[in-house]
């Protein structure tokens, strides 16, 4: 009889644990400036689609002459006013300065551009 091969052990893989973490606004502007430009580009793509079809259909049942077609990130918007050069100055139509600002275009064939706040979603 020749000799057993000695079979090592498979290591263990290790459970994931997902946990919920809340962000404060200071921490989570802190993390947005230190993303790479592909990880602010992922970013913004997970935004958009959080902010779905379905959401966008609903709001706009009263104006159905627009389409949601983007979403800009001011990855500068906590030094918007001691930095203004970190922060992109995105604007709602009405004027006031915004951290997400969402792009939509008509549909009625003449293709007009609005940016958006969230509060006109509300």
């Amino acid at each position: 009889m020749g000799k057993k091969k000695k079979v090592k052990a498979l290591p263990r893989k290790r459970p994931v644990h997902r946990v919920n973490v809340t962000y404060t606004m200071e921490e989570r502007s802190k993390i947005l400036v230190k993303m790479t430009p592909e990880q602010q580009e992922a970013y913004t793509a997970s935004i958009q689609l959080t902010f779905s079809d379905r959401v966008m259909n609903t709001v706009f049942e009263e104006a159905p002459h627009w389409k949601f077609v983007g979403i800009q990130v001011d990855y500068g918007w906590e030094y918007r006013k001691t930095h203004p050069e970190k922060s992109a100055n995105l604007k709602c139509v009405c004027g006031r300065q915004l951290r997400y600002q969402y792009q939509l275009i008509s549909t009625d064939g003449r293709h007009r551009r609005i940016n958006l706040g969230s509060s006109h979603f509300m």
